[in-house]
């Protein structure tokens, strides 16, 4: 399969997010294909969004080459490029794959978007999603062309000490409505007054052009308010700062716990996939996507109540508890490894 070239159009030149996705996997990839990556790394919305930049030379050129054209997707960041996008690799004759990273649970029209890429994946050889419950969303008559293939992680050979008590909560990543930083902040009502929480992440903005800001400053207004309540201020750290890959792998690494209380219908956390990596004990919402990636019962939570989220920190608390966590994160670390994901990957590109 090395002589087969790919051609990896992704989010490149950035910090995070799919860029970084991208980089770990095409690495790994490189061992296996001939991989070439074209950086989709436009700021203007009418450049990423309509596909003018598709009929450059060097986008034809690299098409041109391409045994296999493989699309690291949110619908942000394509639009409505995906269609040309589609055609132009079909009349190249290449074999056509996509990673649909997108929730679409944060998108408005979030129903007509769903609708809108059943109909692009007719155009599609293969579509790879990471969890099981994620397939489900997909249209029926697609099934066949759907691997599950979940997200990557950095498999380290380190093995986590458990501390001998939880003092610090950590929530890593951008702050968004679904993600559910309000009833972790809650929890503090419940919990011993030694405990305290690191927030680590900026607020979350999406706008486009005539439709404006599609996450409302109420949910932030809150959490402003909540964060300097006088009973818990000086028990709740929120750093708004960029933090780099490197700094963010520290916070998790040293962690005594990490906690995300997100909404039922969250997808594949990348927070998740580094604590993983760093087999730093976890707690997350118990829905059927993370079921999907854990199987010990003492990860899960109920992330809409302050009251269950303080118990489930309490029951943490037990260092057999938080070793039984560890203990499935160091049997995931190697079963989720870049390098398997990579191999099930390039499988789908002789489909």
């Amino acid at each position: 399969m090395r002589n087969q070239t790919v051609l990896l159009i992704t989010p490149w030149e950035r910090e995070g997010g799919i860029a970084t996705y991208s980089r770990y996997i095409s690495s790994e990839l490189d061992s296996l294909v001939d991989i070439k990556v074209y950086p989709w790394d436009y700021e203007s919305f009418i450049l990423r969004g309509l596909g003018l930049e598709l009929f450059k030379y060097s986008f034809l050129k690299s098409l041109l080459d391409a045994d296999t054209v493989h699309i690291q997707y949110t619908f942000g960041r394509y639009v409505l490029s995906t269609l040309p996008l589609v055609f132009l690799s079909k009349m190249f004759g290449c074999n056509l794959v996509i990673t649909q990273h997108e929730r679409f649970d944060n998108l408005i029209f979030e129903e007509l978007i769903h609708y809108y890429h059943q109909v692009i994946y007719f155009g599609f050889d293969s579509v790879i999603v990471h969890t099981k419950t994620r397939k489900e969303i997909v249209w029926s008559g697609h099934h066949d062309k759907v691997e599950v293939i979940p997200h990557g992680v950095i498999c380290r050979d380190s093995c986590k000490i458990v501390p001998d008590a939880i003092e610090e909560i950590v929530i890593p990543g951008m702050v968004r409505p679904n993600k559910r930083h309000d009833n972790l902040i809650k929890s503090l009502e419940y919990l011993p007054a030694r405990i305290e929480i690191q927030m680590v992440g900026r607020k979350d903005s999406m706008s486009f052009p005539l439709i404006g800001d599609l996450i409302g400053n109420g949910y932030f207004s809150e959490i402003e308010c909540l964060v300097n309540s006088s009973s818990i201020s000086n028990r709740v750290e929120w750093c708004q700062e960029f933090v780099s890959e490197d700094d963010l792998f520290h916070i998790i690494d040293s962690a005594d716990l990490i906690v995300l209380p997100y909404d039922s219908s969250s997808a594949m956390s990348g927070i998740i996939a580094h604590c993983v990596s760093f087999k730093t004990p976890v707690l997350v919402t118990g829905s059927e996507t993370f079921r999907d990636v854990f199987s010990e019962d003492e990860v899960f939570l109920d992330g809409n109540s302050p009251k269950e989220i303080a118990s489930s920190v309490m029951r943490a608390q037990d260092q057999v508890v938080r070793q039984k966590i560890i203990n499935e994160l160091s049997e995931k670390s190697i079963e989720y490894s870049w390098r398997e994901i990579a191999n099930c990957t390039a499988k789908t590109y002789s489909c």
